[in-house]
C-alpha cells in the first residue's frame, strides 16, 4: 500500500515590488516539496514567467526528475498578495518499489536479490499505469502495475523479460 505524495504548501511568492509571482522562488519551493513528500530525484522545475498576482489565479508549473520523467504541479493564488498553494499528486516511487520488491520476496520464497526500478514521477490517477525493470539474481522481469485508486494503491503482474 502506498499512498500518493500531493505537496501542498501555502507560502508567498510575490516578487519584491512587483505585481506578478516570482518564478524562480516558485521553482525552488516546488522542487523542495516534491524532493522531500515524493522522494522525487528533481532535476529542475519550470513555471511560467510574468503570472500576474490575483486571487483565485491559477497556473501549472512542469516538474522533470532526474530520469527524464515528468508531472505537472498545480498553483493557486489564495490571495492577491502572491500567497499560493500547491498541489503535487506523484506516487512515493520509493516506497512503491519497496512495496513491489517484498511482496515478490513473499510471494516467491525462493527469489534472492531482488531489486526493482520504476520511474521517478508517477502521477496518482485511478487506471494509470507504470511499468519498472526488475531482476532477481540473473532473472530480468517487468513489472506492470495499474493503479487502484489515484491515491497511490496498485496491483501489478510480472512477465520475465
Amino acid at each position: 500500500l502506498v499512498l500518493a505524495a500531493t505537496g501542498t504548501a501555502a507560502l508567498s511568492l510575490a516578487a519584491c515590488g512587483t505585481s506578478t509571482i516570482d518564478a524562480a522562488k516558485g521553482e525552488q519551493e516546488i522542487s523542495k516539496a516534491v524532493r522531500v513528500q515524493a522522494g522525487v530525484p528533481v532535476k529542475e522545475v519550470v513555471c511560467p514567467e510574468n503570472v500576474k498576482i490575483e486571487k483565485g489565479g491559477k497556473y501549472v508549473c512542469t516538474v522533470t526528475a532526474k530520469d527524464g520523467t515528468t508531472g505537472k504541479v498545480s498553483v493557486v493564488q489564495k490571495d492577491d498578495e502572491g500567497n499560493v498553494s500547491f498541489d503535487a499528486p506523484f506516487i512515493h516511487m520509493d516506497e512503491a518499489e519497496a512495496s513491489i520488491i517484498t511482496q515478490i520476496e513473499e510471494q516467491v520464497p525462493n527469489a534472492k536479490g531482488v531489486e526493482v526500478d520504476c520511474p521517478d514521477i508517477v502521477v496518482g490517477e485511478k487506471g494509470g499505469t507504470f511499468e519498472c525493470d526488475g531482476t532477481a539474481g540473473s532473472e530480468k522481469f517487468t513489472v506492470r502495475a495499474t493503479q487502484t485508486d489515484g491515491q497511490g494503491r496498485f496491483r501489478f503482474t510480472t512477465k520475465q523479460s
